[in-house]
């Protein structure tokens, strides 16, 4: 047995901070292959209408967010830490809570993974961001007295999608300094859809052993995950 004081003060875990639509399913597939960790991709609760409220109506005081984090993920943490392993969520919805997460679990590190915003447009514009459906709750929206808030119903699909990579990647920037170095890490999209050397260098960050050769990992990169295959929409260089 062991106490939830030395969870929280001992126990190893890890967020991935993004956007969504920048490689987490591939990131999630990867990892999966290690004895160490325990990745989940959607874990219960996903807190996708409490991630918008969180940043829709402006952050909660910390407090707020240190039982948030403490309700949604205590759980996980924990069940992975008594099978010996470590926890490792790539779900984006964790993004506004990375906060609370940081005083809660002391040990947790974070990993942001930032995809080229032109390549994340397109994306959300092929899945249909920002067009009415039952996931108008789980949306994104600026908050009031801001200039884009003044703007929202003049801007288009392309402009909302924009503002929506620049307002969460600035939100995780700004987290990223309120942290100590050593539990931040950043990676592009684009180098961990192409760079061996890159997903070695996350498993060092994580702390354990890399299950695979360079060589495996490259077969691996090559399988297409989560790709959006329809929706035909003009590429950023187009």
């Amino acid at each position: 047995f062991r106490s939830a004081n030395e969870v929280l003060t001992q126990s190893p875990c890890s967020f991935v901070l993004s956007t969504g639509r920048c490689g987490t399913k591939l990131l999630t597939t990867l990892l999966g292959h290690s004895g160490d960790l325990v990745v989940e991709h959607q874990p219960t609760p996903e807190l996708q209408y409490a991630s918008a409220v969180v940043h829709n109506a402006g952050l909660p005081p910390m407090e707020c967010l240190r039982l948030a984090s403490l309700a949604a993920r205590f759980e996980h943490v924990h069940g992975a830490y008594m099978r010996g392993r470590q926890f490792v969520e790539t779900n984006n919805r964790i993004t506004f809570f990375a906060s609370g997460l940081a005083q809660v679990f002391a040990q947790s590190r974070f990993l942001h993974l930032v995809r080229h915003p032109g390549d994340f447009v397109r994306s959300g514009m092929r899945r249909g961001y920002y067009t009415p459906a039952f996931v108008d709750h789980q949306r994104l929206l600026p908050t009031d007295g801001s200039v884009a808030h003044e703007e929202w119903p003049r801007m288009s699909r392309v402009e909302k999608i924009a503002w929506q990579w620049a307002e969460v990647n600035a939100f995780i920037e700004s987290f990223k300094v309120s942290v100590a170095s050593s539990r931040v890490m950043t990676v592009t999209a684009e180098d961990l859809f192409a760079n061996p050397d890159t997903i070695v260098a996350i498993y060092g960050f994580l702390g354990v052993t890399v299950p695979h050769s360079l060589s495996r990992i490259r077969q691996l990169l090559k399988a297409r995950v989560n790709e959006q295959v329809d929706n035909a929409f003009p590429r950023y260089g187009d």
